[in-house]
C-alpha cells in the first residue's frame, strides 16, 4: 500500500467549507468553494449512479436529494462578486488589532463605488428605493440614522455647546441579524 504524504494531497484535494453563523464570510467561502468543487460533485452524482452495489445506490439517492438545481448554482454564482467586495473588507478590517474611521471609511466609500449603477436603469432602480450613492452622508440613510445628542446639550452653555455637535448618536434603524 502506497503511503500518502498529506502536504502533497494539500495541493490538489479540496474540502468542503462549512457555513457557519459565528464566522464572518463563512457563507461566501463555502459558495466559493462549492462552485470550484462543482464539477467534481456532478461527476460523483454521474459515477455513483452508474455503480450497483447498494451502498453506491445509497450514496447516489442522498447526494442526488441534496444536489442543487441549475438556478441555485446560477444563484451561487451570480452572489459570489457581489459578496467579495464585502468579504475583502471584512477581512482586512478583522485582521487590524485597531479598526478606526479612518481605515473604515475609505473601504465603505470603495464598497459603494463598486455597486453605484452604471446604467440608466440601475440609477432609476436607485432612486426607486432611495439611495444616493453619490452622497457619503445619506446613502445608507434607510439603514442607519445620526441624531444630535440632546440630553449632553440639555442645560450647558452655549459656548460649551458648541463644543458638543460633533457629539452624535447613531440609530441602526434596520439591524443586520448576524447569527
Amino acid at each position: 500500500k502506497e503511503n500518502i504524504n498529506p502536504e502533497k494531497t494539500s495541493e490538489y484535494l479540496l474540502h468542503v467549507i462549512s457555513d457557519s453563523p459565528t464566522r464572518w464570510n463563512s457563507s461566501y467561502l463555502a459558495w466559493q468553494r462549492l462552485l470550484k468543487l462543482k464539477n467534481h460533485i456532478i461527476m460523483l452524482i454521474n459515477t455513483l449512479a452508474t455503480k450497483n452495489d447498494l451502498d453506491s445506490k445509497k450514496d447516489y439517492k442522498r447526494l442526488n436529494s441534496i444536489m442543487l438545481t441549475s438556478d441555485e448554482w446560477d444563484l451561487i454564482q451570480d452572489l459570489i462578486p457581489v459578496l467579495k467586495p464585502y468579504a475583502e473588507a471584512t477581512e482586512l478590517l478583522g485582521g487590524s488589532s485597531y479598526c478606526t474611521h479612518s481605515m473604515m471609511n475609505p473601504i465603505l466609500i470603495n464598497i459603494k463605488k463598486r455597486f453605484h449603477p452604471s446604467t440608466s436603469r440601475g440609477v432609476a432602480a436607485a432612486e426607486k428605493i432611495n439611495i444616493n450613492f453619490g452622497d457619503n452622508d445619506t446613502a445608507f440613510d434607510e439603514d442607519m440614522a445620526v441624531e444630535e445628542n440632546e440630553q449632553l446639550q440639555a442645560g450647558i452653555e452655549d459656548n460649551e455647546r458648541q463644543l458638543l455637535t460633533n457629539n452624535k448618536r447613531t440609530q441602526i434603524n434596520n439591524p443586520v441579524n448576524c447569527y
